[in-house]
């Protein structure tokens, strides 16, 4: 083990985490998520969709929507998360009783596809600026979400940063593959996640490679999505897309500590100790320290590299391993390795909750909100995510009964030059 003068106590926590305001102890799961999708925001909703729906011309089916018209269709959304089929029109069946739902109860087909087909997030009419902004229609809810997920909630010390998708199987230039996660195609964004609870706290939209990016996209990644949190003690956990060198140098200046697996071809690394230099039997581990920083390489079936600014190269923990068909056995481990496999797992988290249930990023926050204000009401009440997610789908949808909306006659819109483009 090679050993020079480590400084302690680099970072120094100061985070006082959990929700910023205390719900009542019989608060229903759509109050908590009413501080995420709060009034002013389905108001927003119900102004642009009814703009947009004007704007595309008339429409036999079309009648203006309300807040109440909007909730009963993002409920039935939820419900389709839990119920699942393969065609939406499964939902409204008629027959075989032992496959029918209720929905058609609540909101009939064709109304609830025709909100889907103009439900819109800002105005078409804003004029653009020069440089194309891709996210220019998501800009309003992204900058909601982003600005009630700091608000209503503060992350406890420990958090990590990876990506995470939204389901999306359109076309769109900055669409995403992701084998390893549970959804596969769609939007990428770049996540900070509490890691015990998977709460979201920053986000950013991935739309494709920048130019002029100095340290790398990366580097700028985790300086953007940890901003909030500067000299707060909170300590962020990487895989090795993400740590290096400079990158936790710098975070060390910010009041924040880093650790993360690294790639053995990151520069600035200590040679002597690097895999393809010193070949150490299975389970040994050897350490090295520069000021803050520590690196360990610790030797299962291949090499595993960790860099920290906030761990003792001295100190162990210990991981499960299992090998062949023997029971499963701890295996000791330097601490920053420990605490990565630990404390990594946030964003996987809440992918995997949204997996299950296919909903957004900001129902997940809403239950573990609720969770922190009353644990002991909400683990009675609801004692797993997706019982959650019923009883807000349940609350969106009480009191709206499906009804038939008077037929609009479809009228010529002015200056339509359909006709004229065959005369020529």
């Amino acid at each position: 083990m090679i050993l020079i003068p480590y400084i302690l106590g680099c970072v120094t926590s100061t985070v006082d985490g959990g929700a910023t305001v205390q719900q009542p102890e019989d608060t229903q799961p759509s109050q908590s998520f009413g501080l995420f999708w709060t009034e002013e925001w389905w108001q927003h909703l119900v102004v642009e969709t009814n703009r947009y729906a004007n704007d595309q011309g008339p429409h036999r089916k079309w009648t203006p929507v309300t807040v109440s018209d909007l909730k009963a269709f993002l409920g039935l959304m939820l419900g389709m998360g839990i119920l699942k089929s393969n065609v939406y029109p499964d939902y409204w069946r008629t027959y075989k009783r032992l496959f029918l739902t209720q929905f058609g109860k609540v909101m009939p087909r064709d109304r609830f596809l025709t909100i889907w087909r103009y439900l819109h997030l800002a105005d078409n009419n804003v004029p653009q600026e020069d440089k194309p902004d891709k996210l220019a229609k998501l800009h309003p809810m992204l900058t909601h979400l982003n600005r009630v997920f700091k608000e209503n909630y503060t992350p406890y010390r420990d958090v990590s940063i990876h990506e995470s998708m939204i389901q999306f199987k359109g076309r769109l230039g900055f669409r995403q593959y992701l084998p390893s996660k549970p959804i596969k195609w769609g939007i990428k964004i770049w996540a900070l996640s509490e890691s015990i609870t998977g709460y979201i706290s920053n986000f950013q939209v991935y739309t494709g490679r920048e130019t002029g990016q100095e340290l790398g996209l990366a580097h700028r990644e985790v300086k953007d999505l940890v901003a909030p949190y500067h000299h707060t003690g909170t300590r962020v956990y990487m895989d090795n897309f993400y740590t290096g060198v400079p990158l936790l140098r710098e975070l060390v200046t910010l009041g924040i500590g880093g650790c993360g697996t690294v790639r053995a071809n990151r520069k600035f690394l200590p040679t002597e100790l690097l895999p393809q230099r010193v070949r150490l039997d299975k389970h040994l581990h050897q350490s090295a320290q520069a000021g803050n920083l520590t690196f360990c390489v610790w030797q299962e079936r291949k090499a595993v590299c960790v860099l920290s600014d906030f761990h003792d190269p001295l100190r162990t923990g210990t991981v499960n391993r299992r090998s062949g068909r023997q029971q499963q056995q701890q295996v000791e481990v330097p601490e920053a390795l420990s605490e990565y496999q630990s404390f990594m797992m946030g964003v996987d988290l809440t992918d995997q909750m949204i997996g299950y249930y296919m909903q957004n990023h900001n129902v997940h926050n809403a239950y573990v909100l609720a969770k922190d204000s009353n644990f002991d009401f909400v683990k009675r009440s609801w004692p797993n995510y997706k019982s959650f997610l019923e009883d807000l789908a349940d609350e969106l949808t009480f009191g709206v009964t499906a009804k038939r909306h008077p037929p609009i006659l479809h009228q010529p819109r002015p200056g339509n030059q359909h006709h004229t483009l065959y005369n020529h």
